[in-house]
C-alpha cells in the first residue's frame, strides 16, 4: 500500500500479518519546508551573516524535523485517535517498561519451564496414584464377581438336585386310589425321605448364602479400608500443602527462590551452593558454571555469586555474577575467551560480532 502525501513526502507502509500483532512498515522521505531551526542562531552567532542561502519555504531534507521525539509522540497520538472507532488504543505515554535482552528472556523462559515442568510432573503422579486406585479396585471387584458366580453356581446345582429329589418323590407317590392305611404309611415313608432330603439341600444352601454373605462383607471390609487410606492420604497431602502455604506466607522469598532452583543445578550448582545463595548473602566461588546460553562452561575464580531482589526478575529476583546479571557475566566471559584465541575485541568489532 503506497500513499502520497502533499507533493514531496511519499510514505510506503505494509501491512505484517506474520506475528499475533498485526503492524505496519512504514518509510518516510522526509522532506520538509521552511528556514531551518539553527539558522536564525547561527546568523546571530556570526554577526547576522546568513550562513544558509536556500530559500525559506523550499523544499529540503531533514529527519529532525520529522523524526523528532515530540513529533513521534504526536504521530501516535493522532493515529490513535483517527483508529479509535476502530477499537484501537494508544500506549500508556510516559511508560517505564523497558525490553529486555534475549538471553534474559530466554533464562526467564527457562526458569518459567521448569516450575511447569514440576506442576505437570506433579499432575502425573497424581494420575498415576489415582490410576493404581481403579486398577486396584478393578480387580478386587472382578475377584468379588468370580466368587460371587462360583457361589451362585454352587447354589444352583443344589437347587436343581432339590427339584430332582421332589421330581422323585412325585413320582413314587401312590395313587389316591389305594387304601388308606398304605396311603398314609407310603406317605409317611415318602414324608420321612422328603423331609432328610430337602433339610441337608436346606442347610448346604444356608451355608452358601451364610459363605456369600461373609464374602461380600469381606470385599465391603476392604473397600472401607482402601477408602479410609485414600482420605488418610488426602489428609496428608491437604497438610503438606497447608503447611507450604505457611511457608510462604511466612517467607515470602522462598517460592521465588524455588524457581530459580532448576536453573541453578543446569549452571552446575549443587545443593549445598544453593543453600548459601538462597540467604540472599553474597557467596565465593571458584569452579565451572555452565552457559545455557553459549552452550559450554566457563572458569569462575573466587566469584562472588548473589540473588538480588527485583520485581521485574523470575520469582521477584535477578541473579548476579561479580556483581553484573548473569547473562552479562557469561557473555562477557565469551567476548574474552574469542579475544584470547583470536586477538579479536568483540566489543570493539560489531560488525565482527554480528557476524559471530
Amino acid at each position: 500500500m503506497q500513499r502520497t502525501f502533499g507533493k514531496e513526502n511519499v510514505v510506503s507502509a505494509v501491512l505484517h500479518l506474520d506475528e499475533s500483532t498485526p503492524h505496519i512498515h512504514a518509510t518516510v522521505v522526509p522532506i520538509v519546508r521552511g528556514e531551518r531551526r539553527k539558522a536564525k542562531q547561527k546568523q546571530e552567532k556570526n554577526n547576522g551573516k546568513r550562513t544558509y542561502r536556500k530559500k525559506k519555504d523550499a523544499p529540503r531534507l531533514c529527519a529532525d524535523d520529522v523524526m523528532a521525539r515530540p513529533k513521534l509522540k504526536e504521530y501516535q497520538t493522532s493515529y490513535a485517535d483517527t483508529m479509535a472507532k476502530y477499537g484501537l488504543k494508544r500506549g500508556v505515554e510516559g511508560s517505564e517498561a523497558k525490553h529486555i535482552t534475549g538471553s534474559q528472556f530466554y533464562r526467564e523462559v527457562f526458569v518459567r519451564k521448569n516450575e511447569i515442568a514440576q506442576q505437570v510432573e506433579n499432575l502425573k503422579d497424581q494420575q498415576q496414584m489415582l490410576t493404581v486406585d481403579i486398577t486396584a479396585l478393578k480387580a478386587q471387584q472382578a475377584d468379588a464377581q468370580a466368587d460371587y458366580h462360583t457361589i451362585d453356581e454352587q447354589r444352583r446345582r443344589k437347587q436343581q438336585e432339590l427339584e430332582q429329589v421332589k421330581h422323585e418323590l412325585t413320582k413314587t407317590q401312590v395313587k389316591q386310589k389305594a387304601a388308606n392305611a398304605t396311603e398314609t404309611m407310603l406317605d409317611g415313608i415318602v414324608s420321612l425321605f422328603d423331609d432328610s432330603k430337602q433339610k441337608k439341600a436346606r442347610q448346604e444352601i444356608g451355608m452358601l448364602k451364610q459363605e456369600n454373605t461373609d464374602l461380600r462383607n469381606t470385599i465391603g471390609a476392604m473397600q472401607a479400608d482402601h477408602i479410609q487410606e485414600q482420605a488418610q492420604l488426602k489428609q496428608e497431602i491437604a497438610t503438606a500443602r497447608n503447611e507450604l502455604a505457611r511457608v510462604y506466607e511466612l517467607f515470602a522469598q522462598v517460592r521465588g527462590l524455588m524457581l530459580w532452583e532448576g536453573y541453578c543445578r543446569s549452571i552446575g550448582l549443587n545443593n549445598e551452593w544453593m543453600k548459601a545463595l538462597f540467604t540472599l548473602r553474597p557467596y565465593k566461588f571458584t569452579g565451572e558454571l555452565a552457559s545455557t546460553e553459549f552452550q559450554r562452561p566457563f572458569h569462575a575464580q573466587d566469584a562472588i555469586l548473589q540473588f538480588r531482589p527485583d520485581k521485574d526478575g523470575p520469582g521477584g529476583f535477578r541473579f548476579t555474577i561479580d556483581g553484573k546479571d548473569d547473562s552479562e557475566w557469561f557473555r562477557q566471559q565469551r567476548n574474552d575467551a574469542i579475544k584470547r584465541i583470536t586477538g579479536i575485541d568483540m566489543e570493539r568489532n560489531p560488525k565482527i560480532k554480528r557476524g559471530i
